[in-house]
């Protein structure tokens, strides 16, 4: 009965978070203690995964001079690659009696994927059951970024992601794991446009995902719950943005630009003053 009442994408992460951030950062602690320390005080499964989530996030810090899958080993240096945070995500849940799996596949980060086919995965995340359902859930996106060096920056959106939000940067070698009642290609997939968390937090939901390439007449049409006060784009490395037209029809939204034929790079869509989309031109 209680599954049955409990929505955790709107539940409150409050004591968690609280929970994650307030526990002693001692190198030394057993993985077991460390579980049993977070998860005690906390009587709902989807609190239990989130206080994992979270304290992994912000005290994992990605590195490539650390990559092994060996849970304790990342615990114990604190640092990780994808495998890494996946592994120690999956092992802290499983001492927490919780069900969790890892789930490897293909990550676009930067535009210059977009189009790309790989030809091996090189990303892994995880899936979690949790009142009857599935959930995605990247630790390694959530704890901050990787640009040459690591910078910390938490991301909740991260955290019972939407499987249409996460398929456009994440797609599983096992395609159950898209948790989508319609599914994606790979090659669909491949040319998305890079997206951003902005995408989360103005709540949008993009009916039609347009091509990560641009043509000369751009138009993409959105809807959120959220008011959207402004909306312009740069390209990489020009100063200034560049105003986009935008319409709105109840909680509908149209923005449409046309490209000059010269443009080219890295082209970046930011609503209410948040990335949302980038695209090769």
């Amino acid at each position: 009965l209680l599954a049955q009442t409990i929505d955790p994408l709107s539940a409150s992460y409050t004591r968690a978070d609280s929970i994650a951030l307030s526990v002693p950062k001692n190198k030394k602690i057993p993985l077991d203690e460390l579980t049993q320390l977070l998860t005690k005080d906390l009587n709902t499964d989807h609190e239990r995964y989130r206080v994992i989530f979270r304290w992994i996030a912000e005290n994992i810090a990605y590195s490539f001079a650390n990559k092994t899958r060996d849970p304790q080993k990342v615990l114990q240096k604190r640092a990780g690659v994808c495998m890494g945070y996946s592994s120690l995500f999956q092992t802290m849940c499983q001492k927490a009696g919780l069900s969790c799996e890892t789930v490897a596949g293909f990550a676009k980060t930067d535009v210059s994927d977009i189009g790309v086919k790989q030809s091996k995965t090189n990303h892994e995340w995880n899936v979690i059951s949790l009142y009857g359902k599935r959930y995605l859930i990247d630790a390694t996106w959530a704890a901050g970024n990787y640009t040459g060096k690591f910078v910390k920056d938490f991301d909740g959106s991260y955290f019972l992601s939407d499987p249409k939000f996460l398929v456009l940067s994440h797609y599983p070698q096992d395609t159950s794991y898209l948790l989508l009642k319609e599914k994606i290609s790979y090659d669909e997939f491949i040319k998305f446009p890079i997206v951003y968390s902005g995408y989360v937090k103005n709540q949008l939901n993009v009916p039609s995902i347009p091509d990560g390439r641009l043509k000369k007449d751009f138009k993409l049409v959105f809807y959120s719950n959220i008011p959207v006060e402004s909306c312009y784009g740069g390209f990489y490395g020009e100063k200034g943005t560049i105003p986009i037209d935008l319409s709105r029809n109840d909680s509908q939204y149209i923005i449409q630009h046309k490209f000059p034929l010269m443009s080219k790079g890295e082209f970046t869509i930011y609503v209410n003053g948040k990335a949302v989309f980038g695209f090769k031109k």
